[in-house]
């Protein structure tokens, strides 16, 4: 192949690798925010699009208490481990 073939094809190559990680990053982004959009629905109990102070709180308390497995009012590094494992959602958590 000649030089110039050469260069032109490294020069295709290197941009559909950022062509594809420019869609890669897309997707990314709207991973990210339908999982806000979802996560802020899940907690807005009264559907004002908004989360209040009281909401956050609520919604801490009910994680807490979720990952407090023993209920001893603390949560540990193993609780975390193993019962913050279950907060993920199916596609995020790590495999068995």
């Amino acid at each position: 192949m000649r030089p110039l073939n050469c260069l032109s094809l490294l020069i295709c190559l290197s941009l559909a690798s950022v062509a594809a990680s420019a869609a890669d990053r897309g997707l990314i982004q709207e991973r990210i925010q339908e999982h806000l959009q979802a996560r802020i629905k899940a907690m807005d109990s009264n559907g004002d699009g908004a989360i209040s102070r009281e909401e956050y709180l609520t919604n801490a308390e009910k994680q807490f208490q979720r990952l407090d497995s023993n209920h001893d009012g603390k949560i540990t590094q193993e609780e975390m481990a193993t019962t913050g494992q279950n907060l993920l959602p199916h596609d995020e958590r790590e495999p068995d």
